[in-house]
């Protein structure tokens, strides 16, 4: 089940470990066939990694297009960021990052 809570904070890494829960929840749903193990468990693994896989999915596109998207701006910041040479400059980059992309 962490799966689907690990996709929305770290998409990929949700993804990862939705892929994990996908393997064992099938091996688990084999095993249970061939009569060992709790299919009930084994089935719940596997609903949980498809879901995790599903969220995880689109969260890691709405990453990916907000780069896409914003890509110019992005190389601002860092640009900016990287000039900056204190705490009040790197907070004017990142202001002017947050107003240009529509988040301030």
């Amino acid at each position: 089940m962490v799966s689907i809570p690990l996709s929305l904070v770290s998409p990929f890494f949700g993804v990862l470990v939705a892929l994990v829960a996908v393997v064992l929840g099938l091996n688990g749903r084999r095993r249970w066939r061939a009569g060992v193990g709790d299919g009930r468990l084994a089935t719940a693994g596997l609903a949980a990694g498809i879901l995790g896989l599903v969220v995880g999915g689109v969260f890691l596109g709405l990453a990916f297009a907000f780069v896409a998207h914003h890509e110019s701006q992005i190389t601002e910041l860092h640009r900016c960021l990287s000039a900056a040479h204190d705490d009040s400059a790197r907070q004017r980059c990142e202001q002017r990052f947050a107003k240009a992309t529509g988040g301030g």
